[in-house]
């Protein structure tokens, strides 16, 4: 089983934030592949189905981004699964608007969800997908901007969305250095 978690912040006021992108990209492979997120356990909301065959589970945490760890671990715990088949979908400062890295066991880097997640499971080994939303233009202004919406030039979003949400179904079904391959690639979507 894979188990894919997008992280953002619950409730309407957050729903178009650049902070919401994880929630953002798995909602988009829950409607490509037919899963409803419609569950409500351990503080998340969750779709279970299939995904090019492979059994997997979609989770929203709705514990706030800062708590994501809590959410993960108790439906981890409770389900027995291994932090090595979890994929976190998050939003980073550190990397060009559109620009995605895949990694596995790699810090959090100063993201808090991601910090959270490693602290709860007491392990980083796990694989992350980082979306890159780019800097304010302004030093100190990292929590307004995170929590504002994208601006209109950030136009191609929805097809970088669809992208980001590709490269997780290609290390489901190829592995890791494909879906590596995949994200440095422009023309992939």
């Amino acid at each position: 089983m894979k188990v894919i978690a997008g992280l953002g912040n619950p409730g309407p006021k957050y729903e178009k934030t650049r902070h919401n992108i994880g929630f953002r990209v798995v909602e988009w492979m829950a409607r490509e592949s037919g899963i409803s997120i419609q569950e409500k356990k351990f503080r998340s909301l969750i779709g279970r189905g299939r995904i090019k065959n492979i059994e997997t589970t979609l989770i929203l945490p709705q514990a706030y981004m800062n708590c994501s760890g809590e959410a993960l671990q108790e439906w981890m715990q409770f389900y027995k699964i291994e932090a090595s088949e979890l994929i976190v979908v998050h939003d980073d400062l550190d990397l060009a608007f559109g620009k995605m890295k895949l990694g596995f066991q790699s810090s959090a880097a100063g993201h808090n969800g991601v910090a959270s997640i490693i602290d709860r499971l007491g392990t980083n080994a796990f694989y992350r997908l980082r979306f890159g939303i780019g800097r304010p233009a302004l030093k100190g202004q990292e929590v307004d901007y995170v929590l504002s919406p994208f601006e209109e030039e950030e136009d191609p979003l929805n097809h970088l969305i669809e992208k980001a949400g590709r490269v997780v179904i290609n290390l489901m079904e190829e592995g890791f250095e494909k879906a590596q391959q995949m994200c440095h690639n422009r023309d992939t979507a």
